[in-house]
């Protein structure tokens, strides 16, 4: 929301499988020192290939903001937790880790105010960004952090608090260039803020 105040998570759950399941669904956020700030749980029953998208919120009290001074991610683990019928009970069969930061944005566009500048968290903020692809010679999507962290080096270096993904979807081929959550989280540990842009091409 626009204090920043509250989280809101946005989970997809498939069941692969070839019955009804009934699982536990379980949001935890933490801060990045490990420490926990909440644990949502949903109970979801999904048909044999059917998909939901669950919707989950919680309040964060003085959430520490991210900015491109003080770049500040927590952690949400997403978990799938299934009945096992056994002694175990309870099992996590699936988890996903998703760092991210909470911040305010606000853009002349919507504010409509006469004022022309964008603001991150309340502060004026001026955009100096390059467009970035999510290769590395000769590796494509294969890179390994230090390697992101020496890119982020060089486009700092250069000036810029900000990069351009450009995601390209092939209307002939089908093809598309997809998103590297290692490089995307990577970047904004190190300060960078991201514009993502898609866009259709004809080959």
């Amino acid at each position: 929301d626009d204090q920043a105040a509250t989280v809101y998570i946005d989970t997809e759950v498939k069941n692969y499988g070839e019955r009804t399941e009934t699982v536990e669904l379980v949001s935890k956020l933490s801060n990045d020192d490990g420490r926990q700030v909440f644990r949502l749980v949903e109970e979801v029953t999904l048909a044999p290939g059917e998909t939901k998208t669950v919707r989950q919120s919680s309040s964060v009290e003085n959430p520490v903001l991210w900015s491109t001074e003080n770049p500040y991610l927590y952690k949400l683990t997403s978990m799938i937790k299934r009945d096992m019928k056994t002694a175990d009970k309870i099992k996590t069969t699936d988890e996903v880790v998703t760092p991210f930061g909470i911040r305010t944005l606000s853009w002349p566009v919507k504010r409509k105010d006469g004022d022309g500048r964008f603001f991150l968290n309340g502060t004026p903020v001026f955009i100096n960004g390059v467009c970035e692809y999510e290769h590395q010679f000769g590796q494509s999507h294969a890179f390994s952090r230090e390697q992101v962290a020496a890119r982020a080096k060089q486009i700092r270096a250069a000036g810029f608090n900000a990069f351009s993904i450009i995601r390209r979807i092939g209307i002939r081929r089908g093809s598309c260039s997809g998103r590297n959550s290692l490089h995307m989280s990577g970047m904004i540990r190190l300060n960078f803020g991201i514009i993502s842009r898609n866009f259709s091409g004809s080959g």
